[in-house]
C-alpha cells in the first residue's frame, strides 16, 4: 500500500504546491519585505547559498530519513518512528546545532502539552460521536444504500468515494476500514477491481477525510498551530480539497495505473495481480 499511494501522494503534493504558489500572493504582506534578510541576486550566489544551507541541514535531514527507513523497512510503527525522531531531534539540537537549551525544552514541552490537550479533547469528542454512529449502523446503512442505488462500475466507484468521504467527515479512518470497506469488497471483486487499486482509493479517501469538516482532526491541530480560527482555515482548506484533492481522487479511481504500476514494477505482476 505504501507503493500504491506514492504516485497519488506526489500528485497531491505537487497540486498543493502549485495552488499554494497561486493563492499565496493574496495573503502576502509587502510590509514584511523590510524584515526579510538579504537574498542572493545571481545564480552563482544562489548555488553558494544552497550549498551552505544543505551542509547545515544534513544532520536535520537525518530525521525524516530515520522515519522513512523505520516505517518502510518494517523496523517500527509510525508512532514509534515519531518517538525515535523526537529523541533524535533533541540530541542534534543539544549537541550538533547547540541551539536547544533546558529552558527551550521546558517551553517546548509546555506548548506541546497545551496543544496536545486541546487535540485530545477534540479527538475524544469525535471518537464518542463516531462510536455512536457505528453503534446505530450508519456506516452500513449508507454503504448499502449507495451500493443498491447504482449498477454500473463507474457509478459504483463514484458512490463508494462519496460514502467514504461522507463517513470521513465524522468517523476516524480505522472504523471506516473495519466497517465500511467489507461492505464494498465483495462487489468490487465481482466488478474486477484490483485490490491494490481499491486499497489506494480507500486510503486516499481517508486521507482527505482528515481535512474535511466538521470533525477534521488536521483542521483542529492547524487552528492551534497557526492561530487562525476554525472557519478561516476551513475556507482555505476547502480550496485545496476541491481543486486538488477531488481531482486526484478521481484520477486515482478511474486510472488504475496510478496506483498499480509502481507496485507491479517493484514487486512483480504475480503479487499485484491484473488491473
Amino acid at each position: 500500500m505504501f507503493l500504491a499511494t506514492i504516485i497519488p501522494g506526489m500528485l497531491i503534493a505537487g497540486g498543493y504546491a502549485v495552488l499554494n504558489y497561486i493563492i499565496c500572493p493574496r495573503f502576502f504582506n509587502p510590509a514584511l519585505i523590510q524584515e526579510l534578510p538579504s537574498v542572493p541576486t545571481t545564480f552563482g550566489e544562489s548555488l553558494k547559498e544552497l550549498g551552505k544551507a544543505t551542509w547545515v541541514a544534513i544532520p536535520a535531514l537525518g530525521c525524516p530519513a530515520l522515519i522513512m527507513v523505520g516505517i518502510y523497512g518494517g523496523i517500527c510503527t509510525p508512532n514509534e518512528a515519531g518517538a525515535v525522531a523526537a529523541v533524535y531531534c533533541m540530541v542534534i539540537g543539544y549537541f550538533v546545532y547547540r541551539e536547544l537549551t533546558l529552558e527551550g525544552t521546558r517551553r517546548a514541552l509546555h506548548s506541546s502539552i497545551l496543544s496536545i490537550g486541546v487535540v485530545i479533547v477534540l479527538i475524544a469528542t469525535g471518537t464518542v460521536f463516531g462510536r455512536y454512529l457505528i453503534k446505530i449502523g450508519v456506516a452500513q446503512m449508507v454503504a448499502s444504500f449507495a451500493m443498491n442505488l447504482f449498477h454500473t462500475k463507474t457509478m459504483i466507484l463514484m458512490s463508494m468515494n462519496i460514502v467514504l468521504l461522507v463517513l470521513g467527515m465524522f468517523i476516524d479512518g480505522t472504523p471506516i476500514l473495519v466497517l465500511a470497506v467489507p461492505l464494498f469488497l465483495p462487489l468490487m471483486q465481482q466488478l474486477g477491481v484490483n485490490l491494490v487499486h481499491l486499497g489506494s482509493i480507500v486510503i486516499l479517501n481517508i486521507g482527505l477525510g482528515v481535512i474535511t469538516p466538521p470533525f477534521a482532526m488536521s483542521l483542529f491541530v492547524g487552528t492551534r498551530l497557526s492561530g487562525c480560527t476554525y472557519m478561516e482555515l476551513v475556507k482555505i482548506v476547502l480550496v485545496f480539497f476541491v481543486f486538488v484533492g477531488i481531482p486526484v481522487l478521481l484520477l486515482t479511481t478511474y486510472i488504475p495505473a496510478l496506483s498499480c504500476w509502481l507496485p507491479e514494477l517493484v514487486l512483480g505482476p504475480e503479487v499485484v495481480g491484473s488491473w
